[in-house]
């Protein structure tokens, strides 16, 4: 069984990728895509060329995660599927894989938890001013 980060990962996308194709949601912000949507991500089909090309399409490697993740970026309006990662913890994660072709999520995960950190930090203190203004 493979267990590294990256096997994961590429789990992960194509779990959601083959229910994306088979679940079809209409977008209510535009009548001609069908969307699929979890809390990390989102698949929009042209709903006219789901059918001849995303129905044959599978991500089994890197390689596919990459080609679909570079043509989404791209705005060619006949591009069938879009995704859009809307975690930055994903997004950062996924760019460590495809760019640098290995991942250290422990590293990425105690950036994050020091950037929440560092804000909830300037929030409290800001909360604590404000209590000592107006009570003391």
């Amino acid at each position: 069984m493979k267990t590294s980060y990256k096997d994961f990962i590429l789990w992960y996308f194509r779990k959601y990728w083959e229910e994306a194709k088979q679940i079809r949601t209409p977008n209510p912000k535009n009548s001609e895509e069908v969307v699929f949507e979890t809390g990390l991500l989102m698949f929009t089909f042209d709903r006219n060329l789901i059918y001849s090309t995303n129905s044959n399409r599978r991500i089994e490697n890197i390689s596919e995660l990459e080609s679909l993740v570079k043509e989404s970026s791209q705005s060619e309006i006949n591009f069938p599927a879009k995704l859009k990662i809307k975690s930055p913890f994903l997004r950062n994660i996924l760019f460590n894989i495809l760019e640098k072709k290995w991942v250290d999520i422990e590293n990425i995960y105690f950036q994050e938890l020091k950037k929440h950190l560092k804000s909830f930090k300037l929030q409290d203190t800001s909360i604590n001013s404000s209590f000592i203004t107006e009570y003391y």
